[in-house]
């Protein structure tokens, strides 16, 4: 069992607790219920079998968690999900295995060493790390603490350093003990000395480790941005993305829940090590590595600091990064992400770390970018990572990613607005909301974020959908609507990454009233509710807003306030052409029509004619043509059936009219 030091049950554990499959949810829920023990004990495979979604070899393994009775006795087994583990070959990845002993605590000189070793072969062999933009200037931070090599800390004002320094920068939480911070009244007081007796643990071991690494300056924000003066916050919190992307390497803290934790830590080197088990079924039986996930499950992303919404930029932006974790130090740059039990690299690690995490900082410096979609890939890359994340203050929703917003505006000449770009505008507006409706996870933020259409107006785990437009030529795909007006009101002109008051779109295309359609729970999924061209399902939806469900229905039902039921459905882009499928032993991918677009609903009181809308959700019908075709003529039908008088210059062609409306 994982309680008696188990390996491999262990492993099932922790990636149990991580699946995604919705039945999982359960698990600490059950432990909080005292239905089992505090700590779960009781692991029991059930079945194990050979999963073909992925690019590399995996395993899916479906987990028993057997309840513990009082009096000792186990209850009946009961299946609450699956944990899906991933295997390499032991003969062909071995040789990245570390064969050395491991120490019990990461403040060791061999790890020490280790990341050393990182370092410098980061430093002397690696391309994409050091690849520098041309005509861009490197400021050095308004603030940096310095680190002597005897002698206590003390903060320094760099603004007259004519040249650029060599400075680290630290990631952490802060956390419910708050750690010492720079405020008006003490500034004089750190320029002189900064009291040891009042730093935290993970501030003494992040000096240590710049000081081991040759480095004596170091930027913290807590002690480099004076946390009293809106002011200096806001100046400086807009230059955080140069901060970090300068800087010559990150420490994170990823462990630690606040300041008290510190960045080294105490573990069994036993249990480090990955199990080797024997496979005698499949394709290519023999013996193989199991690990977690780590592209989607990494240790470091589930880490408390992974949770941070600040956090995400830092870890796009910095060049390098050394992860402190609960289990061992991580290393991550452009080319290689690397653990302790892996030094010379993750098996397979390599073309996913880069493209999940490291892929934006490869694209900012390969300039000029192409002018398709694919550039902002990378920039839904960010948002799909970010906004799973968490924020103290709600109100930080576009402030904590103005970095990464100034670099990428930085190389590609596009105008922003409150999180989306001007270029291919009409395909950002397609993310959607995701989670199960029932938890209450998805709403909009209050008080005021950003306009309906931009993804920064919700609380909750959204996604971006434009994957496969950037994988469509442009002559399969067609845009449904205009874009005749964007405005966006900023809090202070001065700064266009930050706090936005209002804002609202223009657009021309065609739209139908919910009065056509139906919205229908999926008995199967509460996140994609049918929709229904009388009692045909045509394709499914993601409401955004968890206020429009009713809060009464059984489990199960997903149905509509009927006040909310005056809907209208704009199409934003259709896919019109038909591609045979290409077929792998791993996967069979087809290439089907479709349409996507916004669900929207009339801003209260307003009139009629003035088509005044806000966004309340995301459609797609399902990839048959004549799904489209029933939509578009819908779309007619609701022109000839409203009679609603159509602003001058409305034109009307085979999807009906198509009118001005204004999204808020």
């Amino acid at each position: 069992t994982a309680s008696r030091g188990c390996q491999l049950c262990t492993l099932f554990l922790k990636a149990l607790r991580r699946s995604d499959d919705r039945r999982t949810l359960r698990i600490d829920q059950i432990v909080a219920e005292k239905r089992v023990t505090s700590q779960i004990r009781y692991l029991r495979v059930c079945a194990v079998r050979r999963t073909p979604s992925r690019r590399d070899s995996s395993v899916s393994l479906f987990v028993d968690l057997i309840p513990i009775l009082p009096g000792g006795g186990s209850g009946s087994s009961k299946e609450i999900g699956s944990a899906e583990l991933r295997r390499f070959s032991f003969s062909e990845w071995s040789h990245l295995l570390n064969n050395e002993a491991i120490d019990a605590n990461t403040d060791s000189e061999a790890s020490c060493s280790l990341v050393r070793n990182w370092l410098n072969t980061c430093l002397n062999n690696h391309l994409l790390c050091n690849k520098k933009v041309d005509n861009i200037a490197v400021d050095t931070p308004t603030r940096l603490i310095y680190l002597p090599e005897s002698g206590v800390p003390r903060l320094m004002i760099m603004n007259d350093t004519r040249s650029p320094l060599q400075y680290v920068t630290l990631s952490h939480c802060w956390g419910s003990e708050l750690p010492l911070q720079l405020t008006t009244t003490n500034l004089g007081d750190l320029q002189v000395e900064i009291p040891p007796a009042q730093l935290s643990k993970t501030f003494k071991d992040a000096f240590k480790v710049a000081q081991r690494m040759g480095i004596h300056y170091i930027w913290i924000d807590s002690l480099c941005i004076i946390q009293d003066s809106t002011t200096d916050w806001l100046v400086e919190s807009s230059r955080m993305g140069d901060v970090y992307a300068n800087s010559y390497c990150n420490i994170a803290a990823d462990h630690a829940p606040d300041g008290t934790y510190g960045c080294y830590i105490e573990r069994d080197p036993n249990m480090l090590r990955p199990p080797i088990v024997r496979f005698g079924w499949g394709l290519r039986p023999g013996s193989y590595i199991l690990t977690d996930d780590i592209y989607d499950n990494t240790d470091v992303s589930h880490e408390a600091l992974g949770k941070r919404g600040w956090v995400c930029q830092e870890r796009f932006l910095s060049p390098r990064i050394v992860h402190f974790t609960s289990t061992q130090i991580h290393w991550e740059c452009s080319e290689l992400y690397a653990t302790e039990i892996f030094p010379r690299g993750e098996p397979g690690s390599f073309s996913l770390m880069i493209r999940h995490h490291k892929g934006f900082s490869i694209l900012i410096v390969t300039t000029p970018l192409p002018s398709d979609l694919k550039p902002l890939l990378s920039w839904n890359r960010v948002i799909n990572s970010y906004v799973s994340r968490e924020l103290t203050y709600p109100s930080d929703k576009l402030v904590a990613i103005s970095g990464l917003a100034v670099k990428f505006q930085r190389y590609t000449n596009c105008q922003y607005f409150a999180g989306l770009w001007e270029t291919h505008f009409v395909y950002q507006l397609l993310w959607a909301v995701r989670g199960y409706p029932e938890l209450g996870v998805q709403h909009r933020v209050e008080p005021y974020i950003a306009p309906s259409w931009s993804w920064a107006s919700m609380e909750g785990r959204i996604s971006t959908s434009d994957g496969d437009m950037a994988d469509t030529g442009p002559q399969a795909r067609t845009a449904m609507v205009e874009v005749l007006e964007i405005k966006v009101d900023l809090a202070d002109s001065g700064i266009p990454f930050g706090h936005v008051t209002s804002g609202h779109l223009r657009l021309h295309g065609p739209v139908t009233r919910r009065t056509n359609l139906t919205i229908r729970p999926d008995t199967k999924s509460m996140s994609t509710p049918d929709i229904m061209a009388g009692e045909e399902p045509i394709g499914f939806a993601a409401i955004d807003n968890r206020s429009l469900y009713e809060h009464d229905n059984p489990p199960g039902s997903a149905a509509l306030k009927p006040a909310d039921e005056d809907l209208w459905y704009l199409p934003i882009v259709v896919r019109n052409d038909l591609k045979d499928g290409t077929v792998t032993e791993q996967s069979c991918n087809h290439h089907w029509p479709w349409l996507k677009g916004l669900i929207l609903q009339p801003v209260p009181d307003s009139h009629p004619d003035a088509h005044h809308f806000t966004r309340v959700g995301w459609f797609q019908l399902h990839g048959h043509i004549r799904n489209s075709e029933k939509f578009q003529g819908l779309c007619r039908l609701a022109g000839e059936e409203d009679g609603i008088k159509y602003e001058e210059g409305d034109v009307q062609d085979a999807w009906g009219p198509r009118r001005v409306i204004t999204v808020f």
